[in-house]
């Protein structure tokens, strides 16, 4: 009787040990979320974009009757590893979009514009004028 009681507390235990808690697995690692798109291309690398561009027209227009006249003369654009320069009547530097959208400023100009096929259409802003321009590289 004695061995019975004792296979039986020995079944009891072994039984309420395979209902204990388990221990809980390490929580899985957190997967890292996906990249997102690069608003320009690496610096450094080179982009279909790059090269020069050079002035095929330009139209100015006063912004205001006291203005004065508004210079037309030509310009260029450089674009080297996804940064775009350009200097009129100050330097204007900035980094062009994936798509070839140009958003680049300086202290008083802004040029903004996209390029298509080789050719950058877009406007030239300054305190005293505003250029429709278009450059082909």
């Amino acid at each position: 009787m004695l061995n019975a009681r004792i296979l039986s507390v020995a079944a009891m235990v072994a039984l309420l040990a395979g209902c204990a808690a388990q221990p809980t697995p390490p929580p899985a690692a957190a997967s890292a979320p996906p990249p997102t798109p690069a608003a320009s291309a690496t610096p450094g690398s080179p982009t279909p974009y790059d090269g020069v561009y050079k002035a095929t027209s330009s139209n100015g227009i006063a912004k205001s009757r006291g203005a004065g006249g508004c210079n037309n003369s030509m310009t260029t654009l450089r674009i080297t590893n996804g940064n775009a320069a350009m200097n009129w009547r100050e330097p204007m530097r900035g980094p062009i979009g994936p798509d070839g959208s140009v958003n680049i400023g300086g202290p008083g100009s802004m040029l903004t514009g996209q390029i298509t096929n080789g050719v950058f259409t877009g406007k030239l802003e300054t305190p005293v004028c505003s250029y429709t321009v278009t450059l082909a590289r």
